[in-house]
């Protein structure tokens, strides 16, 4: 199965078979692979097709869905959450299945006319790939997290024997017997240091490289200021956010990509502040580019002035938010649902806001 990303996601805006489609959520739990999440998943999808039950089709489709997790929901390899959006039909049609480890969702169904997207969004926003550094003073290690998970991309490390020193005998002083001089001893310390930073500089501007060509929106680091100071020095204009003074040079995958997962959500709670009050800020300034409340929004959004979205994703919307949220993938706008305590700031304006193009 695949994981989602922004490209699967404006594909799915188009899919809208002529019977719907049954999109489903599941939580697999991999403590308890027993029968409680086939339960909840039964219980979920009974509830969604409850006014269709007795559709061909949708008993048709309800049971490809059970298919599929016979076929898959038990192997030990599987995902913690699974998401999957199919194509009502009696003979079989679409199916769209991905496969998450991290952001945390409930197993849920719902039968629509299109894919639900709402919770897909919520797990990408929660979730996006990041490029992750495991800083020393000689070695750094770079990995990629996706979706809760850490995979090695690559990892340089400090020549010692190059300090960058001419090749001579060591200076002597001989009234200390053959001991090497303390000037001697500092001068090799300060180009060794010398070389450590300049191996830091050029192990920044590697991962500069690779960030750019995977398109990393983050890349956060982990170790000591110091050496944070020199990695960072030619990165351009948005360069790795320091973590913590951790050292998990040589750290297993899981702490590693613990540890990167705690920082994201703090950094993407910053995020999400930070752009919902440039929102409201400029919808209540003249001529600002905002705009707040469900009518307002939908009617930027019906002209395509939206640039981006920004919802409450714990609110009910009476089933407005599909169709608010199809519309902003549909013409290009980012999407960006809230909750917990930044959510509170879009109380008091339906829980709906955005930033306009013009």
């Amino acid at each position: 199965m695949r994981t989602p990303d922004q490209e699967n996601v404006r594909e799915l805006t188009a899919f809208k078979p002529a019977l719907g489609v049954l999109s489903v959520f599941v939580d697999l739990d991999p403590v308890n692979r027993g029968d409680a999440w086939k339960i909840r998943l039964r219980d979920a999808i009974d509830e969604a097709v409850a006014d269709r039950r007795n559709e061909p089709e949708v008993k048709a489709t309800v049971e490809r869905v059970h298919d599929h997790f016979r076929s898959h929901g038990n192997q030990r390899d599987t995902g913690r959450y699974v998401v999957g959006f199919l194509e009502v039909s009696v003979k079989g049609g679409r199916d769209e299945w991905f496969e998450l480890q991290a952001p945390k969702i409930e197993t849920a169904a719902q039968l629509n006319h299109s894919p639900f997207m709402p919770p897909l969004l919520k797990l990408l926003d929660q979730a996006p790939v990041a490029g992750v550094v495991a800083l020393s003073t000689e070695k750094v290690e770079l990995y990629e997290w996706r979706f809760g998970m850490a995979e090695s991309v690559g990892s340089w490390e400090f020549q010692r024997g190059d300090t960058g020193r001419e090749r001579k005998a060591p200076v002597v002083d001989p009234s200390h017997g053959t001991t090497t001089s303390s000037s001697g001893r500092d001068q090799f310390n300060q180009r060794l240091d010398e070389n450590r930073h300049r191996f830091l500089i050029q192990a920044g501007e590697a991962v500069t490289e690779i960030a750019r060509k995977r398109g990393w929106r983050k890349v956060i680091c982990f170790g000591h200021d110091a050496s944070h100071k020199y990695f960072v020095e030619h990165f351009g204009e948005a360069p790795p956010r320091l973590a913590g003074n951790l050292d998990l040079v040589g750290h297993p995958l899981g702490e590693i990509a613990r540890a990167a997962s705690n920082a994201i959500a703090d950094w993407e709670a910053e995020r999400e502040k930070s752009i919902i009050a440039r929102a409201t800020d400029a919808a209540l300034s003249n001529n600002g580019r905002g705009a707040v409340g469900m009518t307002e929004v939908t009617g930027c959004l019906e002209a395509g002035r939206v640039d981006h979205l920004i919802y409450d994703s714990s609110r009910e919307f009476d089933g407005e938010l599909d169709t608010l949220v199809a519309k902003a993938i549909a013409t290009g706008a980012h999407v960006t649902p809230v909750e917990a305590d930044r959510a509170d700031a879009l109380a008091e304006h339906g829980g709906v806001a955005a930033i306009l193009r013009y």
